[in-house]
């Protein structure tokens, strides 16, 4: 028998987002969506943003620009996830602060012409 994993440690096809919250670019073109994701039973959640277009719906993928975790309870919010401060810098620049105990599995610097600024604040 064999099992597949998908990339995020869970059984191929189990895992699901459940959006936390979304900020629409000042522009209206991107939506940044703040989720939660689970990958069954084997895996705690982890926290994600993802940048899409803004008429486009989040799809069913890990973060396209930021993933993490934390250990530490008070930095975890009422659902299970990284407490962070999202907004929007202007129609170009995303904003993500996050606590300095929070492991940190994908950071991007850019997404398309996105400049995101992720810093350990909190």
């Amino acid at each position: 028998m064999k099992i597949e994993l998908d990339n995020q440690g869970g059984l191929f096809g189990e895992c699901s987002n459940k959006i936390l919250s979304d900020f629409l670019s000042p522009n209206g073109k991107y939506q940044a969506y703040y989720f939660l994701r689970s990958c069954g039973v084997t895996t705690g959640y982890s926290t994600h943003i993802s940048l899409v277009l803004d008429e486009s719906s989040l799809p069913n993928e890990k973060g396209n620009i930021f993933i993490a975790s934390v250990s530490d309870l008070k930095y975890v919010g009422d659902e299970g996830e990284v407490k962070l401060n999202v907004r929007w810098d202007g129609k170009n620049i995303l904003v993500i602060e996050y606590p300095k105990e929070a492991h940190i599995f994908a950071k991007k610097s850019q997404y398309k012409n996105i400049l995101i600024k992720a810093n350990a604040k909190l």
